[in-house]
């Protein structure tokens, strides 16, 4: 079941992802049209003003008035769209001297200035930002706080991308209305899933806040999906400052709300949870003044003046700026397996490299190879289905490569932990086998220090600790919230957020054998931040391991007491005492009977 779920989560991610880089292509491939005039709204309606760069059509003045109420809806639709599709011909009629005349106008591609074409440019930097932190996020995520920020840039990255998709006038309404529910409630959605996980609640949406949370982001899509319908099918003049003010309402609170939750969980949080919390905080924080000037921006009446230019380029640089600290507080703080993300990245392009000469390579050879034109052929098709065949082992090979070259470190740290798990199940004393653990694991791990916790009658006792400075209790309760939660997952625990005697960081890995928790090895917080997921994995297997050799060392305590007994060699008075010790021992007994 769970490589069932994981599957279609990897088949979800990929799909995302490849409609986020075919989408991006599509609209940067495809030229921007547009009316070629200039709509200057007003209280009666609107009135036509010249590009500038584009004279006006034959039949059209400067001057003339748009009456909403003359067009057809389909005009009102084309109106409305920022991208008219095509090299159409459009009806529009016109208000001139008290008649109404129809003129004919067809849309014209987008002329590029300078300005606009910086303007290019910084969009096209944003949406290469937005896509570099949603997949980041989406594909190295290990909780709501890195999936979060994933469904808030990969939501802002779609609306940007159908905003600028040429559509016909009526599907190009229906676009522009699943923007707006992806630029809006959704990637609003997106950061109060992250602030709910870091600030440690759980993200549930259907208790309390999530609750209200959720009606308001409803409220908000069905304001700005009403006023786009109101548009093209009431033909209304515009929206009603109060209409549009509840409008900014909503909006604002859709940010508030999860910058409050950042906000209270921030004072609320220890000091290591702090570190969590801040750099989120922070680019939250000044999402606000950017969403602000953003608004100021749409609903100003002169789209041309100095003024504005210098406000949007300000909020511009406001939005690179938060991109940039998302994606680096999702670096720092952790949320992303980064090793994992740079070995990647290393092991693909080196593979591309490889596979590429070598291309390239048998190539030359085959152009200057005197062979018929037959034998070339075959070889150019068993060329790539001999890279192919032989990828896999290049994959294998090349990520060993630069693990050990680029990753040393940890590659002998890991070597040195599998080592000793390899070497564990021949020690014969439990005592030692306790203390060579917790040295190995707080040496190799990667972690400040670690501890053993073996089941005794009502809770759980420190067996062996390692680790200047590492602070664990020396009892731990039997219904302690890690201790809960490991008996019902059998799996490892990352103790962030679970409120345990434990403490707010590190990790708990389970020795259990036959479903029975019988022990827990504590490792403490890790100084470059949290545990990745492949990490905790190679840990938990490692102790498992460590807990089968354990269990047996007990069990065989057990036999030999029990065999000592049955034949008689063991006196009374020090069998006694034996027993004794036995059951002051941990109860690891227990769980094969």
């Amino acid at each position: 079941m769970q490589r069932f779920a994981f599957a279609h989560w990897s088949a979800l991610r990929l799909m995302i992802g490849a409609l986020a880089v075919v989408a991006i292509a599509l609209t940067w491939s495809a030229p921007r049209r547009e009316l070629p005039f200039h709509l200057k709204p007003d209280a009666a309606g609107s009135v036509i003003e010249a590009r500038g760069w584009t004279p006006l059509p034959a039949g059209l003045q400067a001057g003339d008035r748009v009456v909403l109420a003359e067009q057809t809806a389909r005009m009102r639709a084309v109106l409305a769209d920022e991208n008219v599709p095509g090299s159409r011909t459009y009806r529009l009629w016109v208000q001139r001297a008290g008649s109404v005349l129809p003129v004919a106008v067809r849309s014209v591609v987008q002329k590029q200035t300078a300005e606009s074409g910086r303007i290019h440019w910084v969009s096209w930097a944003e949406q290469v930002m937005l896509l570099a932190l949603g997949l980041l996020t989406l594909w190295r995520g290990r909780d709501w706080a890195a999936w979060g920020l994933a469904m808030f840039a990969i939501s802002i990255l779609f609306a940007k991308i159908l905003v600028g998709l040429p559509a016909p006038p009526f599907p190009g309404l229906a676009l522009h209305m699943v923007a707006q529910w992806l630029g809006g409630p959704m990637a609003f959605l997106g950061l109060y899933l992250t602030a709910t996980a870091l600030v440690g609640l759980r993200p549930r949406l259907l208790h309390g806040l999530g609750i209200v949370y959720l009606l308001l982001l409803l409220l908000l899509f069905a304001l700005e999906a009403g006023g786009s319908v109101a548009f093209v099918a009431f033909a209304v003049s515009g929206e009603s400052a109060a209409f549009n003010d509840i409008i900014i309402a909503c909006g604002i609170a859709g940010l508030a709300v999860p910058l409050w939750v950042l906000l209270r969980g921030y004072v609320d949080a220890v000091a290591a949870a702090r570190l969590r919390i801040r750099w989120i905080l922070s680019s939250t924080g000044l999402l606000l003044p950017a969403m602000l000037i953003e608004i100021a921006l749409q609903n100003a009446a002169v789209q041309q003046s100095p003024a504005l230019m210098w406000l949007r380029w300000i909020g511009t640089a406001l939005t690179i700026a938060v991109l940039a600290l998302y994606t680096y507080a999702v670096l720092r703080q952790r949320l992303v397996e980064v090793r994992v993300v740079v070995n990647r990245a290393l092991v693909f392009a080196l593979l591309m490299g490889v596979v590429v000469g070598l291309f390239a390579l048998m190539e030359s050879l085959i152009e200057r190879s005197a062979i018929g034109e037959s034998a070339g052929l075959a070889l150019e098709i068993g060329v790539p289905l001999a890279l192919g065949i032989l990828f896999h082992q290049l994959h294998r090979h090349v990520e060993a490569l630069v693990d050990r070259v680029f990753f040393h470190r940890e590659h002998r740290a890991r070597a040195a932990l599998s080592d000793f798990v390899r070497d564990a199940g021949f020690v014969e004393s439990p005592q030692t086998l306790i203390a060579r653990t917790v040295e190995a694991f707080s040496r190799d791990a990667g972690v400040t220090g670690a501890a053993l916790y073996e089941a005794r009658e009502g809770g759980f006792d420190c067996s062996g600790r390692d680790g200047a400075g590492f602070a664990c209790p020396d009892r731990l309760d039997q219904d302690d919230r890690a201790l809960v939660r490991l008996r019902a997952t059998l799996a490892p625990l990352d103790l962030h957020g679970v409120g345990s005697a434990l403490g707010a960081e590190g990790l708990a890995l389970p020795l259990a054998l036959r479903g029975h928790l019988f022990g827990v090895l504590v490792c403490g917080p890790r100084p470059a931040g949290r545990h990745a997921q492949a990490d905790i994995e190679r840990l938990g297997h490692a102790a498992h391991e460590i807990g089968a050799s354990l269990f047996a060392l007990r069990a065989r305590a057990n036999e030999s007491l029990v065999e000592a007994l049955a034949r008689g060699v063991l006196p009374p008075a020090q069998a006694i005492l034996q027993a004794r010790a036995l059951a002051a021992a941990p109860l690891a007994t227990q769980a094969g009977q």
